[in-house]
């Protein structure tokens, strides 16, 4: 095998043997720590005839705007990560806001930020804040979540 064909299918290996392995580490108590419930989105008057989802529909349709659901997107020049597209520092707030991995540490965000639990979760407490959706601002126009009101 080339060097140069070695120097990018070995790498590529190693993160998905990554991710695969950091689904295991996560607790089940982590993950149960998490609401799971479905939360409806009420529209606005202004748009009454927007269809109301649960907020894990909004996720998906997000999921899909922003990585194609690719769980090892990188976008915005390697900025952003995974299928909800995190920057590190935001996800490091919010996951220190929220505590979905209790125990992280700064310098180990770059071990889990691809993880597709962990945006998820961040994600549906974020979108509950006022104007959450500013995090996702154009998929959230695309997908037409910046006219809902998710906690109405």
């Amino acid at each position: 095998m080339s060097k140069k064909i070695i120097n990018i299918v070995v790498p590529l290996i190693l993160l998905i043997l990554l991710f695969i392995a950091l689904n295991f580490i996560l607790s089940d108590e982590q993950k149960q720590k998490v609401d799971n419930t479905k939360l409806v989105g009420k529209t606005s008057e202004s748009t009454q005839n927007a269809p109301k989802k649960a907020i894990v529909e909004w996720i998906e349709e997000m999921i899909v705007c922003e990585s194609g659901g690719n769980t090892l997107a990188l976008g915005d020049n390697g900025k952003a990560h995974g299928i909800l597209q995190f920057h590190e520092p935001t996800f490091w707030a919010y996951n220190e806001k929220y505590k979905i991995l209790s125990d992280l540490e700064r310098g180990e965000v770059p071990n889990v930020i691809f993880d597709e639990y962990v945006q998820r979760e961040l994600t549906k407490r974020i979108l509950l804040e006022d104007e959450g959706w500013r995090n996702w601002y154009n998929c959230s126009k695309i997908i037409g979540l910046d006219r809902i009101d998710l906690n109405g």
